[in-house]
């Protein structure tokens, strides 16, 4: 875990669902995350802010049968963008990462819970291709 400096704190949010009992935050029950980063006033600090929201997106998503949780990354000022993940292809198997800026967070908001509700297509995200075609007999 890197130093953070008095004005950088950890100021990440998780939306979870609400519609069964639960105890612990499992990736399974987060509809949504924030990544809030305060300030990000340069090209550079908005490049590491979007590598670290990439990397909770991932975390989330990563063999999660149940959903995609996208994540908010967000200075509530000028930057409101929603990282989410889709499966273009199954055969071969690819994944990619959408970034989307909003103009303000309730655009982002309303985007990342319809995201959400979406059903869960990460399960394999990270393992190999298959070479005989087997990936074909899944559901899409």
């Amino acid at each position: 875990m890197g130093a953070r400096s008095e004005t950088e704190a950890v100021r990440d949010l998780v939306v979870v669902d609400n519609e069964v009992p639960w105890e612990y935050i499992l990736t399974n029950n987060v509809r949504f995350a924030m990544e809030v980063k305060l300030p990000l006033k340069s090209k550079s600090e908005l490049a590491s802010a979007m590598r670290e929201a990439t990397t909770q997106l991932l975390g989330l998503c990563g063999d999660n049968p149940y959903r995609i949780p996208p994540v908010i990354l967000t200075d509530f000022v000028n930057n409101f963008i929603v990282l989410s993940i889709r499966r273009p292809s199954r055969v071969p198997l690819t994944f990619a990462i959408d970034a989307i800026r909003f103009p303000d967070i309730s655009s982002a908001l309303s985007s990342a819970y319809d995201l959400s509700m979406k059903p869960g297509i990460t399960v394999d995200l990270g393992r190999n291709n298959t070479t005989d075609g087997s990936a074909d007999e899944d559901d899409a």
